[in-house]
């Protein structure tokens, strides 16, 4: 099979996407490639670079994408992790995290995903998501206005509002499947630095209430 732009390769026996990489060209018998999830190119001969990767069906590719599984996430400036979604996406080496409305609700209520810099509103079939630039992000405003604008396609950055610089973003809600279940879930951040993390020890007595 001839190795062509644009195909996915990955790691002999590995089906993670974090050994998948992306075929930039294949001329005069050298390979040059990427990370998928973005990254440095390296060049390999060949016969060396067929020794290491196995092509990808889009078949499978497909069927990794179906596959979802238990995360904690959290960013540097976060105090505690966050629960998440994760079908293996990475963004230049950094989580894609799916978040389910209640996880964003209590991010949002423990401050995580709304403080000075950060700030997440949730609506019916979407995330506002509110980043600032210089200054911090006004408590009360009435975000009703950004959010028309970015539902009509407008941009919104580098945007003075109450003396704070900001940029805001829509993520639309999507659906996925576990298990059989359907979840409505938001890939709020999808670009942020998001690490992968620990989730905290549990804490009281066993069989009490934990939030």
């Amino acid at each position: 099979m001839a190795i062509d732009k644009g195909q996915v390769y990955g790691v002999k026996g590995s089906k993670s996407q974090a050994d998948f990489i992306r075929i930039s060209s294949a001329v005069d018998g050298v390979v040059e490639f990427h990370p998928l999830a973005g990254g440095w190119t390296s060049k390999a001969t060949t016969e060396n670079f067929l020794k290491h990767y196995e092509h990808i069906p889009e078949e499978v590719m497909r069927e990794v994408l179906r596959s979802w599984s238990r995360i904690m996430v959290d960013t540097d400036s976060m105090d505690a992790p966050i629960p998440a979604w994760s079908n293996g996406t990475l963004w230049n080496g950094w989580q894609v995290p799916y978040f389910e409305r209640q996880a964003i609700e209590q991010a949002i209520a423990n401050g995580a995903l709304d403080c000075e810099h950060t700030k997440v509103v949730l609506l019916d079939d979407a995330a506002l998501e509110i980043l600032s630039i210089d200054g911090t992000i006004p408590v009360s405003h009435d975000w009703t206005g950004i959010v028309e604008e970015l539902r009509a396609g407008g941009e919104v950055y580098e945007r003075e509002i109450e003396g704070c610089v900001l940029e805001a973003s829509l993520c639309l809600s999507t659906e996925i499947e576990v298990d059989g279940a359907k979840l409505e879930v938001f890939a709020v951040g999808n670009g942020w630095c998001w690490n992968l993390a620990e989730a905290p020890e549990a804490t009281g007595k066993p069989g009490g209430r934990h939030p």
